[in-house]
């Protein structure tokens, strides 16, 4: 099967020209990404222009970007449209074939979600105010059952302590008898 001859296709892309050589042309919006018929639309066409096909050919099925002018001939195309743009607006005659239009005014914005929540907010903070409340009472009620117990045992310590005392009293002054 003898392998089809590429050919080279352009079309516009911004302030580029994008050319492809491919074996066809839906090869060549395959290559472009185009999700329609760019020929049909008249947006791409065929190259014939040695000049212009010699880089496309060299690498088949890769999109050559090629600039339309320089940024300086953009920038002029683009105060010359602005000009036009101005001179139009400008004109009375435009201004009294237009229709009158109304200004809509738009309703005002809507406050509900922004209410719900603030107020979600605030219950989880009271919530949390709430639990945090509970968690330093139960603090507060372990410090006081710990000083009580502190207090509870150096009582029952004092009393062993003389307990102690006492009893090593006793013994020495049974030693001192027995050892005559």
């Amino acid at each position: 099967m003898a392998k089809r001859p590429f050919k080279v296709f352009r079309t516009s892309i911004g302030f580029d020209d994008a050319y492809v050589a491919a074996t066809s042309r839906k090869a060549a919006l395959q290559a472009w990404g185009a999700g329609t018929d760019l020929f049909a639309s008249g947006a791409a066409e065929a190259v014939t222009d040695p000049g212009l096909s010699k880089a496309p050919l060299a690498r088949p099925g890769v999109v050559i970007r090629v600039a339309r002018g320089s940024r300086a001939e953009h920038l002029a195309a683009l105060a010359q449209t602005r000009k036009r743009a101005a001179k139009t607006a400008a004109d009375p005659a435009e201004d009294r074939e237009a229709p009158a239009r109304t200004k809509r005014k738009t309703p005002r914005p809507s406050r509900a979600n922004l209410t719900r929540a603030e107020a979600a907010v605030k219950r989880a903070s009271d919530r949390a105010a709430a639990a945090i409340a509970r968690i330093e009472a139960a603090i507060e009620q372990l410090r006081q059952e710990r000083d009580a117990l502190r207090a509870k045992r150096d009582e029952q310590l004092r009393k062993l302590e003389a307990r102690r005392e006492r009893a090593e009293e006793d013994y020495r002054r049974a030693m001192d008898d027995w050892e005559g």
